[in-house]
């Protein structure tokens, strides 16, 4: 799959559309009166926190295990070689999904940090867990090292060109409910989602705004755009929580290209956001899609009387973290 132009990706996320739906959900798309009077812009909500597995991370599993299933009857083979994911809980539970119903099995490595509930759930859709590497940067590596071992097949949870379009198909829909959209709020950690998204957009409206949003405390993507080549750079905690692109990473020539804007908010910033959801749209979302959010308010003066779409990408979020974010707001 050529990444070097949208076009290219433009036609996979096509092919990728076809290829999941009816494997995945068709997302709601919620204009939000609260946030419009709030603003002055016309803001949807594009509600990947309802889709399967929790977050968006399905299309993209379900994209890539689909498409190497039609390649292996191509070539006549049975289709049994084992995968492998690198993941802190949603690209191997999006996984896990995308395998439910098929003979293939999965392991999941998991950095050493990684909260036990994330890990018991994994557990619970039959995952084979491996915790090895303090940062996800080192697990990652150890997942495709084993992979090679074992002649499985590496699933990258955000530079596998499959799985970017897979994540594209949020971008299709949003233009099918919305064709004059003017701007995509999206949250970006390793930048799969926003490659995929902005990529469709861009081939179909290249004036169109797309906006990377990411926590202050971690964002390695537009650090490395700054740079003008991928760098790691110091990573602290964050609800949002993406981390570093790694250092040959595929997605940063996309970024690069696409992303007209970078906005970055704090932790309090992106726990208000998370807040609101609850409080006002009663939905229960994830620090990346509060990163989204936040992103939004924090800008919303230079959108007045636009029609923009948020992608909340997701609703996997602990109860102690929940509950935090709830206690601090009573």
């Amino acid at each position: 799959m050529d990444l070097s132009n949208n076009e290219s990706i433009y036609n996979f996320v096509l092919k990728a559309r076809e290829r999941i739906k009816g494997h995945v959900w068709r997302t709601p798309f919620e204009f939000s009166d609260y946030l419009a009077r709030e603003t002055g812009a016309n803001v949807y909500l594009k509600y990947e926190s309802e889709q399967i597995s929790g977050t968006m991370k399905a299309r993209g599993a379900f994209n890539k295990v689909l498409k190497a299933s039609e390649e292996s009857k191509k070539q006549e083979e049975v289709s049994e070689k084992k995968f492998f994911a690198a993941s802190a809980g949603n690209h191997g539970m999006a996984m896990m999904y995308a395998l439910k119903s098929r003979p293939e099995k999965c392991a999941v490595y998991v950095p050493t940090t990684t909260p036990q509930d994330r890990i018991d759930r994994l557990l619970l859709h039959g995952a084979e867990i491996h915790k090895e590497g303090g940062d996800m940067a080192v697990t990652m590596t150890l997942a495709k090292q084993a992979a090679e071992r074992e002649n499985g097949i590496f699933v990258s949870p955000c530079g596998d060109p499959d799985v970017i379009a897979g994540q594209g198909t949020i971008a299709f829909e949003i233009f099918q409910d919305l064709p004059n959209v003017d701007a995509i709020f999206v949250q970006v950690g390793g930048g799969g989602m926003i490659s995929g998204i902005s990529s469709y957009a861009k081939h179909v409206n290249p004036k169109i705004q797309i906006i990377g949003c990411a926590p202050i405390n971690s964002n390695g993507m537009e650090e490395s755009i700054k740079a003008g080549k991928p760098i790691n750079i110091e990573i602290k905690h964050s609800l949002s929580a993406p981390g570093n692109i790694g250092l040959d990473s595929v997605t940063f020539p996309i970024c690069q290209r696409n992303a007209d804007r970078w906005v970055n908010v704090t932790e309090d910033e992106i726990a208000d956001a998370m807040y609101l959801m609850l409080d006002i749209h009663h939905k229960v979302v994830e620090g990346a899609a509060g990163c989204a959010l936040a992103s939004f308010l924090k800008v919303k003066g230079d959108f007045k009387g636009q029609n923009v779409a948020i992608v909340i990408c997701g609703s996997n979020v602990s109860p102690d973290i929940l509950k935090k974010i709830i206690d601090r707001n009573l």
